[in-house]
């Protein structure tokens, strides 16, 4: 009769075992994932409280759980950070990687109470991968001593199962952020393309400077560009290009550099400055004028000819903190590579201009002087 009833507990616990993870295996978004572990946990077994708590750093956070608390649209899980090791069954379960059945928690000291919570026992397994603790499942119930060793068995091999799904689960976004990377790549390639080709034919400055801008607001994540050119005898900038939600904001009137502007001239370097952009700006003494906004986030480089700066590139994004990174160094720093050489370009071309029509003048000034001394001059 025992051996009887052993094998339809284990066929039970194995039905139930291919049950979730034919209906997990398949999730690649982790927090959908979760809620579907923990709602599918819940209804099978009608636990009091299903949860799954996540490592981040020292800590065990839960975000997400199903059971009679979390039916309550008031509940709020407190306390849902525990300190591993330290606080709580689930925190000593994620500290050691191994799981725990208590049959009374009032009489385990690593038992932390739960606001609202009717607990009288629990049971907490790890979920790990690869070798490695990353959470833990937890289970409780309102009933002392309402676990047996072949719950933890079967929750343990569920943690397994939610391990393996979450692996994938970090793979798949791993996979698709690395496609997403290479197709913003091969699109920041093409525009850096079109727009050296686009500079290779343009010999009007200000065509140069509309043309790159124009192609800063379609790459970054900016809604305010400009371009400003550098005049180091008078130590002034004047902006050649500048928009600001898609709207020209500027006077092309020469003024002092400013703190930002000020440090790339100094520097020759880059500046990114993607938090507490306003201590910064204070720190540089970067003016700040009536009516506009401090942005989230700013970036901008240095145009070089022969070392010295001629102009500085800045991007700035008004509405969120870490906006850029190196990447969108290295990109605004090949476009003034780009526009230096195009600038050098129509400076000589204009200069070239210009000597030819004084040739010219001057030619047609000899013609005309010696055209005068073949006249001849009646008497």
């Amino acid at each position: 009769m025992q051996k009887s009833y052993l094998k339809e507990h284990e066929a039970i616990k194995l039905h139930i075992l291919a049950e979730v993870s034919q209906q997990i295996t398949s999730i690649l978004d982790i927090n959908e994932l979760l809620v579907r572990v923990v709602r599918l946990i819940q209804q099978t077994f009608n636990y009091y409280h299903v949860g799954i708590g996540l490592i981040e750093g020292e800590d065990v956070i839960y975000r997400l759980g199903a059971g009679t608390l979390w039916d309550d649209p008031n509940f709020q899980f407190k306390p849902a950070r525990l300190k591993i090791g330290s606080e709580g069954i689930t925190g000593w379960v994620a500290q050691t990687g191994e799981a725990a059945l208590v049959p009374d928690v009032s009489l385990d000291p690593h038992y932390v109470w739960m606001q609202g919570s009717l607990t009288k026992s629990e049971l907490t397994v790890p979920i790990t991968v690869k070798g490695r603790t990353i959470g833990v499942l937890d289970v409780q119930s309102q009933h002392i001593d309402d676990f047996e060793q072949t719950d933890q068995e079967l929750m343990q091999a569920i943690a397994s199962q939610t391990g393996i799904a979450m692996e994938n689960a970090r793979l798949f976004a791993e996979t698709q952020r690395l496609l997403k990377e290479t197709e913003q790549r091969a699109n920041k390639l093409t525009v850096i393309n079109s727009v050296q080709q686009g500079l290779a034919s343009k010999l009007e400055v200000q065509a140069i400077y509309d043309l790159v801008g124009d192609k800063f607001r379609d790459i970054f994540d900016a809604q305010v560009v400009m371009i400003s050119t550098y005049d180091p005898q008078s130590n002034s900038i004047m902006h050649r290009y500048a928009i600001e939600r898609g709207e020209r904001v500027y006077s092309p009137n020469p003024q002092p550099p400013g703190g930002f502007r000020s440090q790339i001239i100094h520097t020759r370097q880059p500046l990114l400055v993607n938090t507490k952009v306003a201590e910064e700006a204070v720190r540089l003494g970067q003016p700040t004028l009536p009516g506009t906004i401090t942005p989230k986030s700013w970036l901008g480089v240095p145009m070089l000819v022969s070392g010295q700066v001629t102009g500085i590139l800045s991007v700035q994004n008004v509405e969120r903190e870490n906006v850029f990174d190196e990447s969108d160094i290295h990109l605004l720093q090949m476009f003034a590579a780009s526009m230096s050489i195009a600038l050098e370009n129509a400076r000589l071309y204009e200069q070239a201009r210009q000597l030819a029509i004084l040739e010219e003048r001057q030619r047609l000034g000899r013609e005309l002087h010696d055209l005068g001394h073949t006249i001849p001059v009646w008497d």
